[in-house]
């Protein structure tokens, strides 16, 4: 699907909103610094950016994420390849005021102004930055648990599947990705650590469709979490398995089954067009999940952060995950393009796992994607 023709859906979904927001009291309430310009020509109607994401040593940041936004809308986006190169493009929409965002876990968030128009060749220099210690108790999910329920979170996330090609049912997917895990010791505030990608573990991801659906049916049974006995180099103790929430499960977010499981708040609105929609068990004698989705503007989902609510032992597991918003076909399928893991062990240390999936690969049918090879300089 081309950006173009995925045009009318998103502005529908914008109009379906606004009917939303206007149902009463439940309803809703640039810097130039590392971007380098190397050349404009000019392109009617279109908006195109093409170069390099580096680090301050000039090397290539593999998998970031790049995207054309506009007043909280995605409109385009596109994934960094290994040595940094990348392309984006966004045709057919009306600019107000266009920014380059570029973000990977790992380095510090960038934005750079663009022009409405044209065709531009940038170096983009990122930051180095700790990856941020995840907050045992995460800061969504309060609000949903604390107001009383109205229809209009559930609503909400039911014009947001709308805007989403909700088919992974019928699809194997397969990633390649890179993981760094490592122990942090109890008690340790700040990582200042630095992530660079020789110390990340390639691997890949991938799933059948069947896997998938027996997710949804074991958490619809059982909850989101199952015991299990782990050794740890003290002996064995009793620890909890958890649903795959940060790689080809992430679906789970938008579907009828999530809705069913959890209160969801009215949606919050960002400074920047965009909203948020804390959630929480509905049914507490099982394990449950607790967080926040954030979303666009026009409802494309960003981000989920969730903790899993369980009984003893109590581990503080939770993760979070980043969507692309817009695959650079235009169309918006729930994969990750990273995630963060964690959980306490029994001596207070907490286990955290970063990933970065490369872009996913699809086949129609129950079968897992063939993933191409590779030579060893990846």
């Amino acid at each position: 699907m081309n950006t173009l023709a995925y045009l009318p859906a998103r502005l529908l979904a914008l109009l379906s909103l606004a009917a939303l927001v206007s149902m009463g009291p439940g309803a809703l309430s640039g810097s130039d610094r590392g971007a380098v310009w190397e050349g404009v020509r000019t392109s009617a109607d279109t908006l195109e950016v093409v170069g390099r994401v580096v680090d301050r040593e000039g090397e290539g940041v593999a998998w970031a994420r790049v995207q054309i936004v506009d007043e909280g809308r995605v409109l385009a986006g596109a994934s960094s390849e290994a040595d940094g190169h990348f392309r984006v493009m966004a045709r057919g929409w009306r600019l107000v005021d266009p920014v380059l965002r570029v973000e990977r876990m790992g380095f510090a968030p960038l934005e750079e102004a663009l022009p409405r128009e044209g065709a531009l060749e940038r170096i983009l220099v990122l930051d180095s930055a700790p990856i941020a210690l995840p907050a045992l108790e995460v800061s969504g999910g309060t609000a949903a648990c604390e107001a009383p329920e109205t229809r209009t979170g559930t609503d909400f996330l039911e014009r947001a599947t709308e805007l989403h090609t909700l088919d992974l049912d019928t699809l194997g997917v397969a990633s390649y990705t890179l993981a760094r895990t490592d122990t942090l010791p109890e008690g340790i505030v700040v990582d200042r650590s630095h992530v660079s990608d020789e110390s990340l573990e390639p691997g890949q991801r991938s799933s059948a469709p069947l896997l998938r659906i027996s997710w949804e049916r074991r958490v619809d049974r059982e909850g989101y979490a199952f015991p299990v006995r782990r050794t740890h180099r003290n002996g064995s103790y009793d620890s909890w398995s958890y649903a795959p929430l940060e790689a080809d499960f992430s679906g789970h977010f938008l579907s009828e089954g999530f809705r069913g499981l959890h209160h969801l708040s009215p949606p919050e609105p960002h400074l920047d067009g965009g909203w948020d929609i804390d959630f929480c068990p509905r049914d507490d004698s099982r394990p449950g999940l607790q967080g926040r989705l954030t979303f666009t503007a026009d409802t494309l989902l960003l981000r989920a952060e969730w903790r899993f609510v369980t009984p003893e032992p109590h581990e503080g597991a939770g993760g979070r995950i980043s969507f692309p918003a817009v695959d650079h076909d235009g169309t918006v399928r729930l994969l990750p393009d990273e995630s963060l893991t964690w959980r306490r062990l029994p001596d207070g240390s907490l286990q955290r796992r970063a990933q970065w999936y490369e872009g996913w690969i699809l086949s129609a049918g129950d079968s897992v994607p063939f993933l191409p090879g590779r030579n060893s300089g990846g």
